[in-house]
C-alpha cells in the first residue's frame, strides 16, 4: 500500500494530479481545498495517499493533511458514500465547515453540495455525530477537531499563531496542531498555550 508519495507536480486537472516520483508518474484524485494548498506545477510537494484496488484497476486518493485524509476514510465507510463523493464533500467545504455540520446537525448546508441529497446528509449528520470520541491521527479527538470551526476569528487566530510557533520550532503540523489543540482554553494568551503545549510535547 502506499501512503505518501514526494515528487515534482507536472499536471493539475481538478480533480486530478499527476505528481512523477523517481521517474514514474501517478495519477492522483484530490480534495480542491487540497489542490488550492499544492505548489505550481513544477514544484516538489507531498500527499498523504490512500489507495483502494478495485477490478477495474488501483486508485490513489491524496490529501495535505492526516485530518482530511482520516475524514475521508471516515466519510467512505457511510452507505451510499463512495470516494468520488467523499472528495466532493471535502472540495465544496473543509474540514472544519463539515465539523459544523455535523456538530450543529446541519444537513441542510450539505445538501447544497453536487451529488449529496436529502437522505445522504442525513446519514452522514447522523453517522459521523456517533464518531465524535474518535481519535484522528495527529492525537486529536474528533470531536475537538471538529468543534475547532466554533472559535471566533480571534481564538483561531491565537490558535494558528501557537501552531505556528511549534512548527517554527522545528516541530511537525500535525505534533503541532494536536498539542495546540489539547491544552488550548480561550482564558489562555498565546504565550501560555505555546507554553502548555511544548510542555505536552516534552512529556
Amino acid at each position: 500500500m502506499i501512503g505518501k508519495l514526494t515528487g515534482t507536480i507536472l499536471e493539475k486537472t481538478p480533480p486530478l494530479i499527476l505528481i512523477e516520483v523517481q521517474g514514474i508518474g501517478y495519477e492522483v484524485s484530490t480534495s480542491m481545498n487540497t489542490i488550492a494548498e499544492l505548489p505550481d506545477t513544477g514544484k516538489i510537494a507531498s500527499l498523504l495517499i490512500h489507495s483502494q484496488t478495485r477490478d477495474d484497476g488501483t486508485f490513489l486518493y491524496g490529501f495535505i493533511n492526516n485530518e482530511e485524509k482520516w475524514v475521508f476514510r471516515e466519510l467512505i465507510r457511510i452507505s451510499g458514500v463512495g470516494p468520488k463523493l467523499a472528495l466532493a464533500i471535502l472540495s465544496g467545504m473543509s474540514v472544519v465547515e463539515l465539523g459544523e455540520c455535523v456538530v450543529n446537525r446541519q444537513p441542510d448546508r450539505l445538501v447544497k453540495l453536487p451529488g449529496v441529497g436529502k437522505k445522504t446528509a442525513e446519514r452522514l449528520v447522523v453517522e459521523l455525530q456517533d464518531r465524535l470520541d474518535k481519535i484522528t491521527p495527529s492525537g486529536v479527538v474528533f470531536s475537538q477537531l471538529l468543534m475547532s470551526g466554533q472559535k471566533d476569528d480571534s481564538a483561531s487566530k491565537i490558535i494558528n499563531e501557537s501552531i505556528g510557533a511549534l512548527i517554527s520550532l522545528g516541530y511537525k503540523t500535525p505534533q503541532a496542531r494536536g498539542a495546540v489543540d489539547s491544552v488550548y482554553d480561550d482564558t489562555l494568551t498565546r504565550d501560555e498555550i505555546i507554553k502548555l503545549a511544548l510542555q505536552k510535547l516534552a512529556g
